[in-house]
């Protein structure tokens, strides 16, 4: 996944990846039924935004993981990872 950093005065844009790793699970849940209006098509739109991000740590099977938990605009996602890896670019 990525996702581009808030705007600041002295630092440029920076563009994040973030990688999970090890997935035990994923779950994506489309909501586009109902939806009105333009659904947006690349993270570059403006209505394309994180509405709610949560991480927690998990037991399933004596096996420990990070469950992860994200609302964007016509989807939500859970997913239960290993490890996550943060990235930003040096440009």
């Amino acid at each position: 996944m990525k996702y581009m950093g808030l705007k600041d005065d002295d630092v440029k844009d920076k563009e994040y990846t973030v990688l999970f790793k090890e997935c035990f699970s994923t779950n994506f849940n489309n909501l586009l039924e109902g939806a009105e209006g333009d659904i947006p098509q690349s993270p570059n739109d403006l209505a394309f935004y994180f509405h709610d991000i949560s991480i927690k740590d998990i037991c399933i099977e004596g096996v420990h993981l990070y469950q992860v938990k994200m609302v964007i605009p016509m989807m939500d996602v859970q997913i239960n990872c290993k490890s996550i890896e943060i990235d930003r670019s040096e440009e």
